[in-house]
């Protein structure tokens, strides 16, 4: 997920050393900010497609996360599938430490709030790794849906039907 404007001093090069850039943390400081002093009884949602679901899967897991739930659309369960070869570039104990805390499989027990996967099975991710993170989610206490589509266009093809999950997981956790 790229931005649409450049950030000030935002530099993918730069990327692994956080030099000048908006980290996906710093986008769920703000939905705890703005929920703080506006939203006050009002449920959010995060949803990503690709890499926004990678930091879908981030955002859910942290303790102050604002969300009420999340849907990721063919999510990626591997940093490394983001490409732009930004990790090689990192020497191989930060790179294997970056990956590790990054990793949804690893850490999805720690997601805190329901979840919706829905995943095209001709996808690059591979189904066994969310099938794995649905696993984990809901064995430690949590709702997980995983809707497969034997598709990877799953919202061209199957726009209607996946779009109508989404809206209704959204309506059972406002």
């Amino acid at each position: 997920m790229r931005p649409r404007r450049q950030l000030p001093g935002f530099s993918w090069d730069n990327w692994a050393d956080g030099a000048g850039v908006v980290d996906a943390l710093d986008g769920i400081d703000a939905a705890v900010n703005w929920k703080k002093r506006h939203g006050s009884g009002r449920k959010m949602a995060v949803l990503g497609h690709r890499f926004g679901g990678f930091l879908a899967f981030r955002a859910l897991r942290e303790p102050d996360s604002p969300f009420a739930c999340g849907v990721t659309l063919n999510a990626l369960t591997d940093i490394e599938a983001a490409g732009d070869g930004w990790l090689c570039r990192l020497d191989a104990d930060k790179r294997d430490e970056m990956i590790s805390e990054r990793c949804p499989i690893e850490h999805a027990a720690e997601i805190r709030s329901p979840l919706l996967m829905v995943h095209g099975t001709r996808d690059s991710t591979r189904t066994e790794d969310l099938a794995t993170i649905a696993e984990r989610v809901r064995g430690s206490g949590h709702r997980c849906d995983l809707l497969l589509y034997n598709d990877y266009h799953l919202l061209l093809k199957h726009r209607d039907e996946a779009v109508g999950a989404m809206v209704g997981f959204l309506r059972d956790h406002r």
